[in-house]
């Protein structure tokens, strides 16, 4: 720590980042893979809650990650045998069509929705 005086930087030395498209891809990565895991476990109780108020969501919010915890090693066996790339391609299509669900579940128009579909289509997001 005593060195950290001289790992300084201009903000012009700092810009170059912005031109580099491999930066790009990691944080479109990035904000697709723990960004969207966070912005979808903080807001899924309190959407739950909102949508669907006779639905305790203390019951239902572990599914996510439980969902996500399975997953993980089968999406690591499948990346090993058709490679990241596919698989990680794969789930942003899955996540969108999951999100999709979950908007075409909810309530409106004065109609009740479906808690029964909107779950799954939840947990889909949270992988």
């Amino acid at each position: 720590m005593n060195d950290i005086a001289s790992a300084r930087a201009s903000f012009a030395d700092q810009v170059v980042i912005f031109k580099r498209k491999h930066n790009w891809l990691m944080c479109w990565l990035y904000i697709g893979t723990f960004g969207s895991f966070i912005g979808f476990s903080a807001g899924f109780p309190l959407l739950m809650k909102g949508q669907f108020p006779d639905i305790d969501p203390t019951k239902y919010v572990f599914y996510g990650p439980l969902v996500g915890a399975l997953a993980r090693p089968v999406g690591g066996w499948l990346a090993d045998k058709i490679g990241g790339a596919r698989v990680t391609q794969a789930v942003f299509l899955l996540m969108m069509l999951a999100v999709g669900g979950v908007l075409a579940f909810l309530p409106h128009a004065g109609q009740g929705g479906s808690f029964r579909a909107f779950l799954p289509c939840s947990c889909v997001c949270l992988r």
